[in-house]
């Protein structure tokens, strides 16, 4: 809310972020596919919607569902799937309209804001490699309308008419929209840590230690990294992290972090925390390894970050047997204390 005075991360009827976020959304209509040109700004403001939530929406699930379908169609279709017998629509919205909404993106892809129409009541929506350009035409004669890429459509008088072409996949006009934004990484199989939300949950298997110990010395382990990335260090902020693991009935494991920090990209690290192991239940399940744990062990110092690399590795400290580290979701990640 933007006062005279300032501003405040509020409504005037709640302190729910759901609805904090929610409200700048709705009503999602035809009005609303501009927003679908801003992609990596959607995935941020889910992001910190989650993040002060908690967790995933609850409340106002269907109307963030539509809104994140402006950026990744198939992850809020995925959503839908599985949580549509369970919830209550927002007031102004039906599970109708956003059944509708979500799969009409999730068959033709995201709005494509790189290609324009000549005519206001059009757009252009790209899945992979195909375009599919759509326009109304509310005169009382037929138009030809002819899109920026040079793709016409004919359109009868008060009608509407698609048509599909070729075109590139995922296109966001943000100019730089995959580089490191923020300072929560998700974990992402394939040894990638990113900003970016709407993975797809997964795990990765870490290797037994072997029946030996290695504590504090990392083994075979899990690494994941992030490049290029900007930051201005927080003064009196550290490294936090929380992440899901799962020795699922085998007693006896520890699973153990190490994160460290190149300031300058130049392969050489900086700073380097190395965090107590974290003793896993033999139930299957996932439990949260943070840094609450404790730190066992740092060398070097902390400064700001330029074009550097964050890297963070997991193994085995102790066992005698795999386990699991979850990815692809906001409950694995690691935050640095950069701005």
């Amino acid at each position: 809310m933007v006062w005279g005075s300032g501003a405040a991360y509020a409504t005037w009827w709640t302190a729910n972020p759901e609805e904090i976020h929610g409200i700048n959304v709705l009503p999602v209509t035809g009005g609303s596919l501009h927003l679908g040109g801003e992609k990596a700004a959607i995935r941020r403001n889910i992001a910190e919607m989650e993040r002060e939530n908690g967790g995933p929406a609850v409340e106002w699930r269907d109307i963030l569902w539509e809104f994140q379908s402006f950026a990744d169609p198939a992850t809020a279709k995925s959503k839908w799937d599985a949580g549509n017998g369970g919830y209550t629509p927002e007031e102004g919205e039906s599970k109708a309209h956003t059944y509708h909404w979500i799969g009409t993106l999730d068959a033709l892809g995201a709005p494509d804001a790189s290609v324009t129409g000549d005519i206001p009541t059009s757009a252009v929506f790209t899945k992979g490699s195909t375009r599919t350009y759509v326009a109304h035409n509310h005169g009382s004669s037929a138009r030809t309308v002819t899109f920026s890429d040079g793709k016409t459509l004919s359109v009868p008088a008060r009608s509407t008419a698609s048509g599909t072409g070729s075109g590139s996949q995922d296109p966001d006009p943000d100019p730089d929209p995959d580089p490191p934004t923020g300072n929560v990484f998700q974990l992402r199989g394939g040894g990638v840590l990113t900003t970016a939300t709407g993975g797809t949950a997964g795990s990765d298997t870490i290797p037994s230690a072997g029946g030996t110990n290695h504590d504090g010395t990392p083994y075979q382990p899990l690494v994941y990294e992030a490049r290029g990335v900007n930051g201005t260090l927080t003064s009196g902020a550290g490294t936090t992290f929380r992440l899901q693991v799962d020795a699922g009935t085998t007693v006896g494991l520890g699973q153990q972090a190490r994160i460290s920090y190149d300031l300058t990209g130049d392969g050489t690290f900086d700073r380097t925390e190395t965090y107590n192991y974290f003793a896993t239940d033999p139930v299957t399940g996932w439990e949260e390894y943070s840094q609450a744990r404790g730190l066992r062990s740092s060398t070097g110092t902390l400064g700001n970050l330029k074009g550097g690399t964050v890297r963070l590795e997991v193994w085995s400290a102790i066992g005698n047997g795999a386990s699991k580290l979850q990815t692809g979701t906001d409950k694995s990640v690691v935050v640095i204390p950069f701005s």
